[in-house]
Formats: C-alpha cells, sequence, structure tokens
C-alpha cells in the first residue's frame, strides 16, 4: 500500500509481524528496497500485553518476543541504512517508545522465557519496556557521536538520572 501526501512525501506501508523473525527479516528487505536503502527514522512502538503465558513464533515469551526482541532485531537489520543516512543537518533517530511499565520489574536474564517463575502478565511487560530503555540508551552509547542518538520517550526516574549523567539522549518529559 502507498500513499502520496500533497504538499508533502510519500506514505508506504511495510506489512510487519515483530513475533516472527521470518516477518521482520521479509519486512526490512522490502523497506530497504523501496527506500534506496535510506532511513532517518525509526519508531519501536510495539506493545503487546497477555494475561496468560504463551510463546511467539520463536519460542520467546510473547511479550518479550514481540515488545524488545523483535525491535532488537528489527534494528540491527536496519541500524547501517541509519547510520549510512545520518548527517550532521538531518540525523537519524532510534525512538524507543516505552512506558511507566518498566516500573513493574527489570529484565531476568537468567530466566528470559519465565521457566523459573510463574508468568506475572505486568511484569513480563515490565521486563519489555525496562529492556527497551536500556537498548535505546545502549545505541546512543555506541552510536550517539555518529550523529544517531537513541531516544527513549519517558516520564521516569530512570529518564531523569540519565539526563544527570550529562547523556546525549533526547527525553520527553510529561507533565
Amino acid at each position: 500500500m502507498s500513499e502520496r501526501i500533497e504538499g508533502g512525501g510519500k506514505i508506504d506501508l511495510v506489512q510487519l509481524e515483530l513475533d516472527s523473525f521470518d516477518s521482520i527479516k521479509k519486512a526490512a528487505q522490502d523497506f530497504l528496497s523501496r527506500s534506496g536503502g535510506r532511513l532517518n527514522l525509526l519508531v519501536a512502538n510495539a506493545g503487546v500485553i497477555t494475561a496468560e503465558k504463551r510463546a511467539n513464533k520463536e519460542g520467546f515469551e510473547q511479550q518479550w518476543g514481540t515488545n524488545h526482541v523483535g525491535h532488537f532485531l528489527l534494528f540491527h537489520l536496519l541500524k547501517d541504512a541509519l547510520l549510512a543516512s545520518a548527517a550532521p543537518e538531518y540525523p537519524s533517530r532510534y525512538v524507543s517508545v516505552a512506558s511507566l511499565g518498566h516500573r513493574f520489574d527489570t529484565v531476568h536474564f537468567d530466566d528470559i522465557k519465565w521457566e523459573k517463575e510463574a508468568h506475572q502478565p505486568w511484569n513480563a511487560y515490565g521486563r519489555t519496556k525496562t529492556a527497551n530503555i536500556w537498548m535505546a540508551d545502549s545505541i546512543e552509547r555506541l552510536f550517539g557521536a555518529q550523529h544517531h542518538p537513541g531516544v527513549t520517550v519517558e516520564d521516569s526516574e530512570l529518564a531523569r538520572k540519565n539526563q544527570s549523567r550529562g547523556k546525549n539522549s533526547y527525553w520527553v518529559q510529561r507533565s
């Protein structure tokens, strides 16, 4: 699907299922072929929450696989295009839409698939949102000097701590 906007650019839709590596790879390839390998903005905005524990197509807990792992893979497949498209006058951006949900839990690397403890939906969601924040911070640390700052939209203590450390991330604070 494609639409041209009067007085603006063209919008193309790319089909993507963030719980499937095959779909993510196909969507990234489709995007890169349509865009000529140029990308200045990637907004990671998926946020599913499931009441019961279930696995995605790749065997990850559904929320972890969709909300974090899917974004992680998509970023890495499009990273070269983001970096190549960045310029001082028009930097590339990765925007991670987090939520206050990160306050529910932190990432438990020893139990990513929820095999050691009873699945708790809001804690599972919180783990994914914490991972999203860490990923955006990592992107900023690794690529910020290349005109590619990581961005997290969040109103939280974590955002204020990041600002106080002098990070070059862009934070949108809600009042």
